[in-house]
């Protein structure tokens, strides 16, 4: 309801009224209505803001490592991110993992975080090149080789069972995850191995 015929509606009942209490009651609500134009003017719109959204990294999946007894490198190659340079990478690491976001020029956000790692770690930088190299560099609390860059899961852990209720098939492709998954490296290459020999040998058969 327009403020403005309201106030116009109390003065005409005003005017009409003809006893002391109803005379009180409308100066009341004039008053009130006074306030509430004074508080709706007061009141200033909310502007949109004009900051940018933020950008969600897209998460890399594809590096090298290399390590020598006090050090541990992982390489990069990242694609589309301008004239890249280490001010635009920040790197966050802990004493068994760490973190990296790369805010590029272009626009491109990219994000790669690893742990738990083989090791302890005591320092960690990272160095980046125009090309969208990028290499970080971890130093080792002990000197020594790691036998992985990640930690290698319990081995004492039981093998996974498939789940009596659950469909074979499932049961069977998620087991062999796991499998895969914990696997050390020579497993996973096993692994592989038979899996394409399988394809080839129903190839074969069709």
């Amino acid at each position: 309801i327009n403020a403005e015929y309201m106030g116009q509606e109390l003065r005409t009942l005003r005017g009409i009224a003809t006893t002391a209490r109803a005379h009180k009651l409308l100066d009341a609500e004039m008053q009130s209505l006074v306030q509430q134009i004074e508080t709706m003017e007061q009141v200033k719109p909310v502007g949109i803001s004009t900051e940018p959204p933020k950008k969600i990294p897209q998460e890399i999946t594809t590096y090298a490592w290399d390590q020598s007894d006090k050090f541990v490198k992982i390489y990069l190659q990242l694609k589309d991110c301008g004239s890249l340079a280490a001010e635009h990478c920040d790197l966050q690491w802990q004493s068994n993992s760490f973190t990296l976001i790369v805010n590029a020029p272009s626009g491109k956000a990219f994000r790669l975080s690893i742990g738990p790692l083989g090791g302890q770690l005591v320092e960690g930088n990272v160095r980046a090149k125009p090309d969208g190299s990028v290499t970080i560099v971890l130093r080792k609390e002990n000197p020594s080789k790691w036998s992985d860059l990640l930690l290698k899961a319990d081995k004492s852990k039981a093998t996974p069972k498939m789940d009596k209720d659950e469909d074979p098939q499932k049961g069977l492709m998620k087991m062999m995850q796991n499998l895969y998954e914990e696997g050390d490296d020579e497993m996973k290459r096993m692994m592989s191995k038979a899996w394409y020999e399988g394809q080839q040998k129903k190839g074969a058969e069709l």
